[in-house]
């Protein structure tokens, strides 16, 4: 039978085990609720992470793989300085440009034969090798133009040119005589005794031919004055042989041409 001091230790040692158990097992409690929390608040913080901040980190290339290549930028219109192919390409190249018109009379303008000039086609004509560029570059204008608004001068251009090229062969043709100082029957000046003496000519092909007859054993036979004959042959007077060297000789300044043979 317990006494009543019995029950009353019994009673403190009752409660002081139930305060240590109350001081240490919730504590472990806590940190078991504690951990779940801390982890599913790192998976949070992760989780949660700015949107962009993914994009910020370079992407990894992998070894030996080409880097990414930029697309290229789209061509640009020809300039007020672009050349004849660059237009003519490009007008090609975009037959749906919207600028197409002034396009294609800015082609024009850079073929002109003279650009620069008023309309490109009144050049200065000097000598003779400045007159061969300026009609090659008529002609290719004549030849590719586009809208052709500068034909008709260009056309007139050409004609300026050959008259000038005819007024340049006049000019050095008259400084080639008088450098040459040319005298005697084939001078204009020649001097002629007596118009109407007869006179007999061959063509020097003839003589030739005659020739090689006769080292081929053809018959040597001569004529009357001991001279092999000669044929076909053409009797003249020295008269008519003298108009006929100065109307060759005149040809040079005039661009007119006798007649020659019987053709």
């Amino acid at each position: 039978m317990r006494t009543w001091w019995s029950w009353v230790v019994a009673g403190g040692v009752a409660f002081a085990s139930g305060t240590t158990a109350c001081e240490h097992h919730p504590s472990e409690g806590r940190a078991q609720e504690e951990a779940p929390a801390n982890a599913s608040g790192a998976r949070a913080s992760v989780s949660g992470a700015p949107a962009g901040s993914a994009s910020d980190v370079p992407a990894a290339v992998a070894p030996g793989a080409a880097p990414p290549v930029a697309p290229a930028a789209p061509p640009s219109r020809p300039g007020s300085g672009a050349s004849v192919e660059e237009l003519r390409a490009w007008l090609e190249a975009h037959p749906e440009e919207p600028a197409r018109a002034a396009l294609r009379l800015q082609h024009d303008r850079a073929l002109l034969p003279c650009p620069g000039t008023p309309e490109g086609a009144r050049c200065a004509l000097g000598v003779a090798p400045v007159l061969d560029g300026v009609a090659q570059r008529a002609a290719r204008y004549l030849e590719r133009c586009m809208e052709c608004r500068g034909k008709t001068a260009v056309e007139a251009l050409r004609v300026r040119v050959a008259a000038r090229e005819r007024e340049l062969l006049r000019e050095e043709l008259g400084r080639r005589r008088g450098a040459r100082g040319r005298r005697g029957a084939r001078a204009p000046g020649a001097q002629v005794n007596d118009p109407a003496a007869p006179l007999t000519l061959v063509y020097v092909d003839d003589v030739i031919a005659r020739f090689i007859q006769l080292l081929d054993g053809a018959d040597g036979a001569v004529d009357a004055e001991g001279f092999a004959a000669v044929a076909p042959q053409y009797s003249t007077t020295v008269g008519a042989l003298a108009a006929q060297i100065r109307a060759f000789y005149d040809s040079r300044a005039t661009l007119m041409t006798e007649r020659v043979g019987t053709g």
